[in-house]
């Protein structure tokens, strides 16, 4: 499940596939009641996502509890900031928001 999710995020091009029932306002009223790194509804999803971004090699984050932190500090961020955006699939969601953040070099 978690290449096939890979393969979707990795190319935008083709229309996405969604294996999950979860939308992106779902994600919003999940992180709206979870802060910090405690492992919640949000921060599973946001970190499961995370983590398959960086098998793939969409995202490069370092190894370590502060980047974990980081991780969901800017997922939330990115979430309250683009209400636009909340229709979208959350995999999309998190993906855009740690593309810019963790860049692979």
């Amino acid at each position: 499940m978690f290449v096939l999710l890979a393969l979707t995020l990795a190319t935008p091009a083709q229309p996405p596939v969604s294996l999950s029932t979860i939308t992106g306002g779902m994600l919003v009223s999940l992180c709206s009641k979870s802060e910090g790194t405690q492992l919640d509804p949000c921060a599973s999803y946001i970190l499961g996502v995370a983590d398959t971004l960086q098998i793939g090699r969409v995202t490069c984050r370092p190894q370590s509890d502060a980047a974990t932190l980081q991780t969901l500090t800017v997922v939330r961020r990115y979430l309250h900031d683009h209400p636009e955006l909340w229709d979208r699939h959350p995999a999309f969601l998190v993906r855009d928001a740690l593309k810019g953040v963790f860049p692979c070099r």
